[in-house]
């Protein structure tokens, strides 16, 4: 699968964001014959934070995601 990563500005919606993003997805692909699997993993800058640090946290919580599913066989959009 393919990896990317979005940065942001401070006062963003992230929670807002990723559903619009997610709703956008699902209506894009709706009618697709395969099911779509995202897992996605954020994380936020924290005061005297490493950029290093925030993508190996949002990369962790997004295997945590994928490992989530992998249990449940649940194929569906996650986040964490």
């Amino acid at each position: 699968g393919d990896e990317f990563a979005v940065v942001l500005r401070k006062n963003i919606n992230v929670d807002a964001l990723i559903n619009r993003f997610q709703n956008l997805i699902t209506e894009k692909f709706k009618n697709e014959p395969h099911k779509l699997s995202i897992s996605l993993g954020y994380s936020k800058f924290e005061e005297n934070d490493h950029f290093e640090n925030v993508i190996r946290r949002a990369d962790a919580n997004m295997y945590s995601v994928k490992k989530q599913k992998k249990a449940s066989q649940d194929p569906s959009f996650a986040i964490h």
